[in-house]
């Protein structure tokens, strides 16, 4: 068959196939069926049988020796593994042996290899392989012999920066400790080679590993940094040590590097540390420092301490350097205490009090004008000229300082005082400069009657006035207004025709000064037409211009825009539009004119002739400038015509013209409680775009304008601004006095001490409305026992000790009974009467007041009894007050009885 099937087993198939299938089933029962195939069944199953038998005892055997197998491979790995890691086998270990003794005998050649490398490469400047070498030691358990100078030399040059060395040598140490000893070598080489960063960082790893370094070390890096201005870098590495282990010598260079960086009490705080140098010892404290210290001290006002510790360390100071201190300090600080007490420091020190010291000072009072300093500075001066030979000498320079401070002051009565110590130096001739100095300052300071007396018995008498007086326009100009306000047109006219006939002259010398000659000429005749002007002399003035006129000189715009002003200023308009047409038909006009007149039109209310004047302006090609708005916008304002304002900014900005101070205030005048956010920004914005420093004029009109809107945070704003941009003024002590009131009222009292501070940091002397203001701004916030201080700190000041008055103690009193702090209400008031600050109704009241609302009325009688021996009057509210106690307390009768008295009274 095809399959291999035997022909037995088909024969028995097809015999099965017939007995099924050859007759029906319903033919056939089931048992005879199963019982004729039975033969054939056992067989097969026979067959299979075995087979499976077969099957599983083969898998049975390969199952036995996959198990052998794993545990013949676990022992043979076990073997390897022993024979491998603990030398278990005898050729192993004999062979481990040999290399551990091949180890041992090369170690030292190694090392030597590599120290060899090294110096090799180190000596050929071969940097990248001297690199390479220092990789191979840095493995190494001893250190290599080479200087490591040269290793940090070749680290530089291939480009890495210090701190990727200090992360090299760091590692290296990590790897190799032994390489600490070498890296304690290097802080004397790279000091002296001045390597201060490195050596900065060679430090460090010292003191990080625990290493003992040299102070001088520590020193020379201090030493190095204060030389290259590196004064944070000098605190840094003071900061590693220990304070006692600091050197004076460290000390003295902490204190430099302190006064560079402007921190007073460090520098103070190291010279406190220092020991008294012993007798005859130099001052560990350099000259130059020391001057640094005493300018730090003068602008923090600890001048005292400072001057004690520098006396204690026994610093000098160079005559020269401090004069020159004094000068630039005198001129920053403007402050007389300040500059004197800096003054005393020198004197303290060894330094000699000078002519340039008191040259200085004299400079400060009169940019402060500090007309009680420089009188007492001239009282001192007069004290010291007592002294003889020894004392002072008030020579030339220091004479016209001190007259130019006077100027400042505008107290000349003062001048007198100078030259009679300039006298004194120069042996009662003084010259000609002081002489006119002293003329020009009386002048200036309004006293015309002392300037022209002074004029003819000085100048005039001994000669002066054809040398002196003349060669300045500005005394001539001074002198001629002078005669002409006090009415000595003799004078007047006699310095007009001197100062004439020295120009000719002049002229006469050199053909080239023809046109100096006009022109100071025109300028003489101005100063008289002012004169005049002051007066409201028009026809004076009309008279000199007419004079000049007809003298042929060649007039120019500003002769004519000075009559036009006369014009103006004395009422006369209709004259001033004529002399106004005859400039323009001389085509003499230009926007100085205009603007004269303008403001001519806009006095009387011309609106459309203003109007109509500055379309003419425009027509002849003349642009408008500040003057021009700033004088419409002040109509506007004064009309109250908002909208008009806000129409001429527009036009200004449109046609370029930036606003100025006058500008401002005009516009803060505008301003008011009922002024809209955005009205307010745009004027402040305004402010902002000023080109020129914001003036004390303008400064005082902000913060008028911010008190009267209510909008004191605006305010503030405004001030820290203009201080962070350096714009900020000095302001007077009357303004200070009005932002502290509003700041009171509006209940800021941490504003309010902030601004008595700048106060006294500007070296603003307060007036006793100024204090009164502080004062009630204290007690109204409930602040009753810093007020009471103040007023304490401000009776020790000498200057300051007249502003305390009875307003002011009895703000205090009202304090301290609002409070019902009975007990201090009466120390306060015998501390008032001590100090015979006399008392008021208003004190009285309140006194009384105080003893109502805290049931202390059995001290009302002495307070009328006090009241009569003052010559004190009572009013209705002392009457009213001593009822209302008694009521208070319950003792009707006696409340009955002060009303039958007031009645009586009546």
């Amino acid at each position: 068959s095809l399959d291999g099937s035997s022909p037995d087993s088909l024969d028995h198939q097809a015999s099965c196939s017939d007995l099924c299938t050859l007759k029906p089933p319903s033919q056939l029962s089931l048992p005879i069926c199963f019982l004729s195939a039975a033969p054939y069944l056992f067989h097969e199953f026979s067959q299979m049988a075995i087979f499976q038998a077969a099957t599983l005892m083969i898998g049975a055997v390969v199952e036995a020796a996959s198990l052998v197998w794993m545990e013949l491979a676990m022992f043979a790995v076990a073997a390897l593994v022993y024979l491998l890691c603990l030398g278990g086998a005898p050729l192993l270990g004999a062979s481990k042996a040999k290399t551990h003794k091949g180890a041992t005998e090369g170690k030292g050649n190694g090392r030597q290899s590599t120290d060899a490398k090294l110096r090799q490469h180190a000596a050929h400047e071969d940097h990248k392989r001297l690199m390479a070498a220092w990789e191979q030691a840095k493995g190494l358990q001893e250190a290599p012999q080479l200087d490591l100078l040269k290793v940090l030399d070749a680290m530089q040059k291939l480009g890495k920066s210090t701190a990727d060395i200090a992360v090299e040598l760091r590692s290296a140490l990590a790897a190799n400790p032994a390489l600490l000893a070498g890296i304690a070598t290097l802080p004397a080489a790279l000091l002296r080679d001045d390597s201060v960063e490195m050596l900065d960082v060679i430090l460090c790893l010292l003191v990080e590993h625990g290493h003992a370094v040299d102070i001088a070390a520590h020193a020379g890096l201090m030493a190095a940094q204060l030389r290259r201005r590196d004064y944070a870098g000098v605190a840094k590495t003071a900061a590693r040590l220990q304070s006692e282990a600091l050197t004076p010598r460290m000390r003295a260079i902490l204190i430099a590097a302190a006064t560079h960086r402007g921190c007073l009490d460090e520098a103070l705080h190291h010279l406190q540390q220092m020991a008294e140098p012993a007798e005859g010892a130099k001052s560990p404290i350099a000259s130059s420092v020391a001057l640094q210290i005493l300018s730090l001290a003068a602008r923090a006002q600890r001048m005292a301490e400072t001057t004690q510790e520098l006396r204690r360390m026994r610093a000098r100071l160079d005559a020269k350097s401090f004069d020159e201190l004094l000068t630039a300090e005198s001129r920053r600080l403007k402050c007389l205490t300040a500059c004197r007490e800096l003054l005393d420091a020198g004197v303290a020190m060894g330094v000699p009090r000078g002519l340039s010291a008191y040259h200085s000072m004299a400079r400060a009072l009169g940019q402060a004008a500090d007309s009680e300093g420089l009188r007492s500075l001239l009282q001192e001066l007069e004290a010291d000229a007592k002294n003889g030979p020894t004392g002072i000498a008030v020579s030339e320079p220091l004479a016209l300082a001190l007259l130019e401070a006077t100027r400042a002051v505008r107290d000349g009565n003062l001048a007198f005082h100078v030259l009679d110590l300039h006298r004194l130096a120069c042996a009662g001739a003084p010259g000609g400069k002081v002489l006119c100095a002293v003329c020009g300052t009386l002048a200036a300071c309004d006293l015309d009657d002392d300037a022209c007396d002074f004029y003819e018995k000085e100048l005039v008498a001994k000669g002066v006035s054809s040398d002196w007086a003349l060669r300045s326009s500005v005394l001539t100009s001074a002198l001629i207004q002078s005669a002409t306000k006090i009415g000595r047109t003799e004078l007047a006219q006699r310095l007009s025709e001197l100062a004439s006939a020295a120009k000719s002259g002049s002229v006469g010398s050199s053909g080239g000064s023809a046109g100096s000659g006009s022109s100071s000429e025109i300028q003489r005749h101005v100063a008289m037409i002012k004169a005049h002007t002051r007066e409201r002399d028009l026809n004076s003035a009309a008279g000199v211009f007419n004079k000049l006129q007809a003298s042929g000189v060649p007039l120019t715009c500003v002769i004519y825009n000075c009559f036009l002003d006369a014009c103006v200023q004395c009422g006369d308009v209709e004259r001033a539009i004529a002399h106004f047409d005859d400039m323009k038909r001389l085509n003499c006009v230009d926007v100085v004119g205009y603007n004269t007149l303008l403001k001519a039109f806009l006095s009387q209310g011309c609106m459309e002739k203003a109007r109509d004047l500055v379309k003419e302006m425009n027509a002849r090609g003349l642009q408008a400038n500040k003057v021009t708005y700033n004088e419409l916008l002040h109509a506007k304002v004064v009309a109250k015509d908002r909208h008009g304002v806000w129409e001429h900014v527009s036009e200004m900005q449109a046609a370029g013209v930036r606003p100025n101070s006058v500008t401002c205030s005009i516009l803060l005048k505008l301003l008011a409680a009922n002024s809209t956010p955005s009205e307010v920004h745009r004027v402040i914005e305004l402010i902002e775009q000023i080109e020129e420093p914001i003036d004390e004029v303008l400064f005082s009109s902000v913060i008028e304008a911010c008190i009267r809107i209510k909008q004191l945070d605006q305010l503030s704003n405004l001030m820290r601004r203009f201080r962070q941009q350096g714009s900020f003024v000095k302001l007077p002590a009357p303004t200070y006095g009005s932002m502290i009131k509003a700041y009171g009222q509006a209940g800021d009292v941490a504003r309010v001490n902030e601004l008595w501070q700048e106060m006294e940091e500007h070296c603003v002397k307060p007036t006793a409305i100024t204090l009164g203001c502080m004062v009630e701004a204290l007690v109204t916030n409930g602040h009753a026992q810093e007020a009471w201080d103040l007023v304490h700190k401000q009776l020790e000041n000498e200057e300051r000790r007249g502003c305390i008055n009875t307003v002011i103690y009895s703000t205090v009193l009202k304090g301290f009974a609002v409070t019902r702090q009975i007990e201090k209400v009466f120390v306060a008031y015998e501390e008032m009467r001590a100090k015979d600050i006399p008392c008021n109704t208003i004190t009285y009241n309140t006194l009384l007041d105080a003893c109502a609302k805290c049931n202390a009325m059995s001290r009302a009688s002495k307070l009328l009894e006090d009241m009569a021996a003052s010559c004190v009057e009572p009013d209705i509210i002392t009457y009213s007050t001593i009822v209302k106690g008694y009521c208070v307390e319950g003792d009707v009768d006696r409340a009955f009885k002060v009303l039958e008295d007031m009645k009586s009274d009546d």
